[in-house]
Parts: C-alpha cells; sequence; structure tokens
C-alpha cells in the first residue's frame, strides 16, 4: 500500500499492484523508477481507506518522482478529482475509463474495496462510538466526586501499614500508588473505595493513553506488543489483537528502576502530547535493556 496521508496513530493509504492492465482512470501508474519495486505500479484510489498504522510491519521506502512530476503530489490531485468524481487532472499517467460492462476490472476493485476493509476493521478494541477507549479500563470517566488514589493515601490519620492490612495491596504497590507514579486497577479501586469510602478516580490522562497508540503504532515499535502477546500463554486472543492487552499492561505497570537511570521531571497530568510520547520512548528505552 503507499501513504497517502499520516497523522496521530492512523493512515489513508491506496493498495497497489504491478497488473496495471487493470488501471482505471483513477489509478495513477507509477513508472519503474518510482518505486523501490522496480516495476510499473497502479496506485487505486478507487480504494483508499483511512487505516491504524499499527497495521503495517514496515515501511519500505517513499515514491519519487515521474518523469518530472512529484508522485506524491499527483496522488493528491488525482485523489481530489476522484472524491469529486471529476475528470482526472491533465497530464497524469492513469488508466483507462472505467466501464459499467468492464467485468474483470470491477471484480478486481471489489476484490481491492474487502481487503481495505479488512484492514479499516482492526480499529476494533481500540475505539467505540464514544471515541478512543484505550486504557479506560471499561470506563467512560471518573465520577465528578473521585479522589485520585495518590491523594487518598497521603491523607492524614492512617498508614500505609493499615491500608495494606485492610485491602491486601502490597506495600511496594501501594508507594507506587502513593507517588502517582502508578494508577490503580480495577481491584484496587474497588478495595480502596470501600476502605475510604469515597469514588477513587479510573482514568489516565486522555493524553497519556493517546501518545502510548500514537508510539506503539510506529512499526519500529511493533515487535514490542508482539513478543509480549507471545511471553503470556493465558492471553487469549489472536496476535493481531495483542495491541490493546498490552496498552493496558504498560499504563498500569510501574516504571522501572535503574540505578544509574534518573529523571528530574516526573509524569504530570497537563503534559502536551509530545512530552508525553518522548516519556513512553523512554519507558521503552528502559524496557529493552
Amino acid at each position: 500500500m503507499v501513504v497517502l496521508e499520516r497523522d496521530s496513530w492512523w493512515v489513508r493509504v491506496a493498495p497497489l499492484t504491478t497488473d496495471v492492465a487493470l488501471a482505471d482512470e483513477y489509478t495513477f501508474v507509477a513508472d519503474e523508477n518510482s518505486t523501490t519495486l522496480r516495476h510499473p505500479t497502479g496506485i487505486f484510489l478507487r480504494a483508499a481507506a483511512t487505516v491504524p498504522m499499527y497495521t503495517f510491519a514496515r515501511f519500505l521506502g517513499d515514491v519519487g518522482t515521474a518523469g518530472s512530476d512529484d508522485v506524491g503530489e499527483s496522488l493528491r490531485r488525482l485523489e481530489a478529482s476522484c472524491i469529486r468524481q471529476a475528470a482526472p487532472p491533465d497530464g497524469l499517467t492513469t488508466g483507462s475509463r472505467l466501464e459499467p460492462d468492464d467485468w474483470d476490472r470491477l471484480e478486481a476493485l471489489d476484490a481491492l474495496h474487502d481487503q481495505m476493509r479488512w484492514f479499516e476493521s482492526a480499529t476494533r478494541g481500540v475505539v467505540d462510538k464514544s471515541g478512543l477507549i484505550v486504557g479506560r479500563d471499561g470506563e467512560i470517566e471518573s465520577s465528578p466526586d473521585a479522589v485520585d488514589a495518590s491523594e487518598l493515601l497521603k491523607r492524614p490519620g492512617g498508614t500505609l501499614g493499615e491500608v495494606m492490612a485492610a485491602t491486601h495491596i502490597e506495600a511496594v504497590r501501594l508507594q507506587a500508588l502513593k507517588t502517582g507514579r502508578a494508577k490503580p486497577t480495577r481491584d484496587e479501586r474497588a478495595v480502596l473505595e470501600q476502605y475510604f469510602g469515597v469514588p477513587v478516580k479510573t482514568a489516565h490522562p486522555p493524553k497519556k493513553r493517546l501518545a502510548l497508540l500514537e508510539v506503539l503504532s510506529r512499526p519500529s515499535h511493533r515487535d514490542d506488543w508482539l513478543e509480549w502477546q507471545q511471553q503470556i500463554d493465558a492471553l487469549d486472543v489472536e496476535v493481531e489483537d495483542a495491541l490493546v492487552p498490552f496498552m493496558e499492561h504498560m499504563l498500569e505497570a510501574s516504571p522501572a528502576m535503574r540505578s544509574g537511570v534518573t529523571r528530574s521531571v516526573q509524569p504530570e497530568e497537563e503534559w502536551s502530547l509530545d512530552e508525553w510520547r518522548r516519556w513512553w520512548e523512554e519507558r521503552f528505552a528502559l524496557r529493552r535493556k
């Protein structure tokens, strides 16, 4: 596939084939010097779709030029005509007009649409009608009266030992919750709410979740979640469905502490997406050591 547009964790792509005889008037035909395939290639804009970036294993390279024209710019011009159902721009190399009785090319186009719908369906478990759900632990948002676990554990009148005895949450985990380095899981929230008598906040900062999704969507991070899936025998999901469970695992995990590694800045809910992306990249760098 050829990437037409890239933003956040998704890309708009168009399928391609070296069988240029199937090309229609909205299929750009790149010459053999314009792609890494080194063969005339048809890029089908009728079948373009928006898909998650994590469906890709790797990027093979950039499209180049066709004669004196930039292929990327040519694709943008042709896609605009395709969307408007207008005549293709002059000067572009495309296929012939698709006719209603051209059964071979119509069947090939239907097959491409089916393949692209499969890629589009990869968003299941990541988004729903209410938006991004990764890391929400099944809940849209906290109660307006909810209190952060770190605030509860810092309140006077009780020791971590007493909380540990009542909730059976391990001391190391309670300390991580108290400092804010970790957020409580669903089970931990339940016992903390019972102990303190108030609702406990559930959600991680939205930008933290989105930044993690963006980082893991990059082909360079694909092995992070695929290898984790292979290590978890009890995880009853297909390999390609391991992204969401791995993200939830990373959101709940406490940062690893290593000698000689310090950090002067602690995560803040007000951080920008760029700051959260850099924080996650550092976490994964530590994780691989």
